[in-house]
Parts: C-alpha cells; structure tokens; sequence
C-alpha cells in the first residue's frame, strides 16, 4: 500500500521552544529558544471554528496553526511581530497533520 503525505500550503514559520535560564558553574546563563520545527498560521474562523480555549474562548487575536511537526504546550511562535503561545493541542492527529490553538502573549 503506498502512504500519499498531505500537503499543506502556504507561508512556514519558525515554531521556537523556550529553554529556561539555568546556572552553569556559578553563572546564570540567560533563557534561550531553539527551532523544533515549522508551521503555518491563520486566523480562526468565527463561523466554521467552534472553539473555546480553557480561558472559556479565543478572542480576534489568537490563532491556529497546522504542521508536520508535533510541538509541545511550551512551544511559542512570531507572526508579523506577535508573539504566540500553543495553548491547545488535539488528542488526535489526523492525517499526519498537527494542528494547534494559539494564544497571542501580551500587547493590545
């Protein structure tokens, strides 16, 4: 049987996990983030995304993201200078395509 991968489109960005400061001989070495993967993001659908978040829902800034790479609820990412949060991730995977709930961290 042959096994046909989705294909998604459109524009891929960095997906950065956030690695905690930590000391290292007596020294703080600052919090870095390092690229687990890549996704692409896109505004919720108010009429076709029934979705609340555990906040109790998802306002005009948050948004959905959908990739080949698994990424964990640590996982932050940068869209035209917004700062994202993955803060809902399915119990199941479809197709072999994640998809995930984001949340905009601070700012207006």
């Amino acid at each position: 049987m042959i096994k046909i991968k989705p294909i998604l489109y459109g524009n891929f960005i960095d997906v950065s996990v956030a690695e905690e400061g930590k000391y290292v001989d007596g020294e703080f070495v600052e919090p870095t983030k390092k690229v687990a993967g890549k996704a692409i993001v896109m505004p919720w659908n108010t009429q076709k995304d029934k979705f609340y978040l555990e906040s109790g829902g998802y306002t005009t800034d948050d948004r959905k993201a959908y990739s080949y790479d698994k990424f964990s609820s640590d996982s932050e990412m940068e869209v035209d200078g917004n700062r994202y949060k993955i803060v809902y991730i399915p119990k199941y995977n479809e197709a072999e395509i994640y998809f995930y709930g984001l949340k905009k961290i601070g700012g207006i």
